[in-house]
């Protein structure tokens, strides 16, 4: 009866520690760069991405996130323009967040740089964890 006890006991602990998540890695993935133009005045760029591993804090039954999403275009010139499109998330919720959430920022794109190849840098901080990623993704303006 004490075999059969333990063993159960072992078993029981076993799975349930086996079964836990280990904790995501604070990532973003699937970036995505739409372009549209606006004639004379040049162009319109609405950047997406996909980011998981942040944070997530629990009070009084309201869950919340605090990120920041700062994109720096490298021009076809090799300029780089510091945080052309910037956009914070800090959002509360009585229901849980999904495993990831979509972050969005657009930016305009004046004529004086003109159609050519463009490198969006994504920088993604979470303000709770104070962690920080960054990925670039290249595109095309004409």
């Amino acid at each position: 009866m004490k075999r059969l006890l333990l063993t159960t006991i072992l078993i029981i602990i076993t799975l349930t520690s086996c079964s836990k998540e280990p904790p995501k890695e604070f990532r973003g993935f699937d970036p995505e760069i739409f372009v549209m133009s606006l004639g004379d005045m040049g162009w319109e760029a609405i950047c997406k991405i996909k980011v998981e591993g942040f944070i997530v804090t629990e009070k009084d039954d309201e869950y919340s996130v605090d990120l920041e999403l700062n994109i720096d275009l490298i021009t076809p010139q090799k300029d780089t323009l510091k945080s052309t499109g910037v956009t914070s998330f800090n959002e509360s919720s009585r229901e849980e967040f999904h495993s990831y959430l979509n972050l969005e920022t657009s930016f305009s794109i004046d004529t004086s740089s003109g159609a050519g190849n463009y490198e969006a840098v994504y920088h993604i901080k979470d303000n709770f964890s104070k962690k920080e990623f960054a990925l670039s993704k290249s595109f095309e303006v004409n």
